[in-house]
């Protein structure tokens, strides 16, 4: 099972990425699940109570505890080093402090449903579990099972 975060302030955001996310589990052979957060804080909490994600799509700008903060939680406290981190924002004036964090990718607001699946799939195989369903791949196997 490959589990994936959405946490942003805007529910806009969370839905589309969510649908996103929903269209392309019909492609993809691996099992995704999602959770949503709509805090830093409730990300963190679902966190510290051994909740594990193999990817989060985390905004910066979020009320109270922003994205940087979070991922300096995951990263620093909680010694998370695997969960893959791909930050969202409408602004590039992060950029340096993002190192610290070491995120997967950066992702610019408005959403781009290409992005999303992309890093996705990259996160996947750097979890190596990438498997994606292709009419070549059915083919392949039809052929061997004659």
């Amino acid at each position: 099972m490959f589990r994936i975060a959405i946490c942003d302030d805007e529910t806009i955001i969370c839905s589309e990425i969510e649908q996103i996310i929903l269209d392309y589990r019909k492609m993809c052979l691996e099992e995704i699940e999602m959770e949503v957060f709509t805090s830093g804080e409730e990300l963190c909490h679902f966190m510290k109570n051994g909740e594990e994600f193999d990817l989060i799509f985390l905004d910066i700008e979020l009320k109270n505890m922003n994205g940087v903060q979070v991922g300096k939680i995951i990263r620093e406290g909680m010694k998370n080093e695997t969960v893959q981190i791909v930050y969202i924002s409408g602004k590039d004036n992060y950029y340096l402090e993002l190192f610290e964090v070491r995120p997967m990718h950066f992702i610019h607001k408005p959403i781009e449903r290409e992005k999303i699946i992309k890093d996705i799939e990259k996160a996947m195989e750097l979890a190596g579990r990438l498997k994606k369903f292709s009419p070549t791949n059915k083919a392949i196997i039809h052929i061997r099972l004659k």
